[in-house]
């Protein structure tokens, strides 16, 4: 039996809290940016002190680090060119980690240091800002907030870690008591980047709860309005499913590994190889585990037309499917309501529709109608696997 993952995560070896405050963001960050703009420092020197916090096994003792170290880690750390990534909040990484480092801009002072932590180290990644709310008023369920991070990778990883394993041994036999701001003075991030250019009203708590759920894909922000492809529905369906069905860490780096990962947990490694498309060459992960379960199904000719728009009577089929794969069943004695433009719905797609209905996940448009023939935005099909993704925890608790 599956666990559904709880979205606080111990996870990154290394992060860095940056302090900024920004509102949501429309403008796209870059794919990777260096140490030190990541962080928003121009200077090496502008880092006067740090402590390194011990958490496990020395239990809430700190060691000052010294200028030397201070400098040898920032010199490694300037230039660095760091990886965009999409990851939960890591609650329990201290935990996990043993330490943590925070940064100052000044030297520090026992009585005032609480104002001058600049940023909190892990290990080789650094908090960019928020992606997604904490709790959106769409959604009844609180979860970790998910996070913008820039990561380390390769051979600067490498080099990272060696050092940092270095400072924690070199420091742990000479520590001393916490003391107010040695420890858990950084908050968190609370700017939220998530792109909310060109979303309607009505579906940004949406959109908030798909980024805070890890279930929004970085890359489907910001074409809110646009016709959604099936391809693209797969992407979000499949992030769902992931998110179910994986108790691990899933970030925007793992995805695919994630998603090959569940086909083998679940023992459907053989469908997940053997899924095949006349018109994709390269299958993706998600279609793949999709087609496992039975999701995803071709036409009599054996293609998915992954980059056509799905129409809503398509999406509505899709959405059914999952709802079967899930056990997710319409509350009792719900009687459908017939849309004005019933007689436009394929008779293959009515029960479908109408079960959408039932559930609240996917339902009509003005005047009573609901336009079978349209193609699904992609803010309306993230708010479907948002109202999906709900209706199944409530079936959890």
């Amino acid at each position: 039996m599956y666990m559904i993952k709880k979205l606080m995560f111990a996870v990154l070896s290394l992060c860095i809290v940056c302090s900024v405050d920004v509102t949501a963001s429309s403008k796209r960050l870059p794919e990777s940016m260096s140490f030190h703009e990541a962080i928003g420092l121009n200077a090496a020197e502008d880092i006067k002190s740090a402590v390194i916090v011990y958490d496990e096994p020395i239990n809430d003792v700190c060691a000052d680090i010294d200028a030397e170290d201070i400098n040898t880690l920032t010199e490694l750390l300037w230039d660095q060119n760091w990886k965009l990534v999409i990851a939960p909040n890591p609650s329990k990484v201290i935990e996990n980690n043993g330490y943590y480092i925070n940064l100052y801009t000044g030297k520090k002072e026992f009585a005032n240091s609480q104002n001058q932590i600049i940023h909190t180290l892990f290990a080789d990644s650094v908090i960019y800002g928020g992606y997604g709310e904490l709790q959106p008023k769409s959604s009844a369920f609180a979860y970790s907030k998910n996070f913008i991070w820039y990561q380390a990778h390769g051979d600067d990883k490498k080099e990272l870690d060696n050092l940092l394993t270095q400072i924690y041994d070199k420091y742990k036999n000479s520590t001393r008591a916490l003391e107010n701001g040695d420890g858990e003075s950084i908050p968190y991030m609370n700017k939220n980047l998530l792109p909310l250019s060109g979303a309607g009203d009505w579906a940004i708590d949406y959109i908030q709860a798909a980024a805070s759920y890890n279930i929004l894909p970085y890359n489907l922000t910001e074409n809110y309005w646009n016709s959604i492809s099936r391809a693209d529905f797969c992407r979000l369906a499949g992030r769902l499913v992931a998110g179910i069905y994986y108790t691990g860490l899933i970030t925007s780096e793992n995805i695919n590994e994630v998603l090959a990962q569940i086909a083998v947990d679940l023992g459907l490694k053989k469908e997940f190889d053997s899924a095949a498309y006349t018109d994709i060459n390269e299958i993706s992960n998600d279609i793949r585990l999709l087609t496992a379960f039975g999701i995803v199904r071709g036409t009599d000719k054996q293609q998915l037309k992954p980059y056509e728009n799905i129409r809503r009577e398509e999406a509505a089929a899709f959405l059914s499917r999952i709802c079967a794969a899930l056990n997710i069943e319409p509350p009792e004695n719900n009687a459908s309501s017939l849309y004005g433009d019933d007689v436009s719905i394929s008779s293959w797609a009515k029960d479908d529709v109408y079960l959408m209905q039932n559930l609240g996940i996917l339902q009509g448009m003005d005047n009573n109608e609901f336009r079978p023939n349209d193609t699904l935005s992609v803010e309306q099909a993230i708010t479907t696997i948002v109202r999906l993704h709900d209706e199944f925890m409530k079936m959890s608790f």
